[in-house]
């Protein structure tokens, strides 16, 4: 598991798209802190892994964001350009690509309800555009925010994305040994 930064509208905050395929191809060992302006080269012997091994390398890309926002358009042309710019590069090396929908519970309604209800729908049929990926590559939850106690109605979106998860993995790591 790798985290980076978030997406930035300008090009030189956020992530850096080639800093990102980089962590992807396992050229990056954990550990190394992202800066804005600043890129992950061959030179940085602490950090490059100038041979990555299958096990350095990202199985699935998992792009968090949240569904208010996509419901809402709040989704910038420049922000939406860098994700394809990302977007293309996942897909040339044929790694999975999902995205998980935040914050669901922000928008109107029921949380019980997430899985019935249009606005719900809506989001995910926005952020399937934007994403260009599959509907059912699309994964809407509520986060804890408050909550002290766990509850099962936040549970088990979270945890059926985090089964989608694993197995988009599992599925690019038995095809890519089968091709080795």
């Amino acid at each position: 598991m790798f985290d980076t930064f978030g997406v930035a509208e300008d090009v030189s905050c956020g992530f850096n798209v080639d800093d990102v395929v980089s962590v992807i191809t396992g050229h990056v060992r954990p550990g190394y802190t992202f800066k804005d302006g600043e890129h992950i080269t061959s030179d940085n012997e602490r950090y490059y892994i100038t041979e990555p091994r299958k096990e350095d390398q990202i199985h699935c890309v998992v792009f968090l964001v949240s569904a208010y926002d996509v419901y809402q358009g709040f989704l910038s042309k420049a922000y939406k350009d860098k994700l394809k710019d990302l977007q293309r590069k996942v897909d040339d090396l044929e790694i999975p690509f999902l995205v998980v929908l935040t914050k669901c519970d922000l928008m109107r309604g029921d949380i019980t309800e997430m899985f019935r209800r249009r606005d719900i729908h809506d989001a995910t049929e926005k952020a399937r555009k934007i994403f260009q990926v599959q509907e059912n590559d699309v994964y809407p939850l509520k986060n804890y925010n408050t909550e002290i106690m766990l509850d099962p109605m936040v549970n088990i979106p979270v945890l059926l994305a985090l089964e989608q998860i694993l197995y988009h993995a599992y599925d690019y790591q038995d095809r890519h040994d089968r091709v080795n």
